[in-house]
């Protein structure tokens, strides 16, 4: 894992307040944030719980898609399956570091996310 300098932080964070200030912020990428969620009192098929892959757009303000993971299916096929009913393109997306798996980087990275 890499990190970023504090300093790269406190410029890219300036940088996008000027262009908020100025109006330009539609300059700016949207970020798509792809989360997963444990509903532990809903049960699939399995009577396991029910876990859910979605992915969200706050500039947008909407839940661009859904999946369900199927049976006992990990969570990094389901990412997959959601990365294929999307599109991603100049999007910054974001996913918990657990799940950044090199098969999902690639499909970003192919998707021009």
């Amino acid at each position: 894992m890499t990190t970023i300098e504090s300093e790269v932080t406190e410029v890219l964070l300036t940088k996008r307040m000027e262009l908020k200030i100025l109006g330009e912020d539609k300059k700016i990428r949207r970020i798509l944030n792809i989360d997963e969620k444990s509903l532990n009192r809903m049960r699939n098929k399995n009577n396991s719980p029910l876990d859910i892959v979605s992915s969200y757009s706050k500039e947008d303000e909407i839940y661009y898609s859904q999946v369900a993971t199927e049976g006992k299916e990990n969570k990094i096929k389901a990412i997959l399956r959601l990365l294929d009913k999307i599109s991603i393109k100049g999007y910054i997306v974001t996913i918990d570091a657990i799940e950044t798996q090199k098969e999902i980087i690639r499909k970003i990275g192919k998707k021009r996310g």
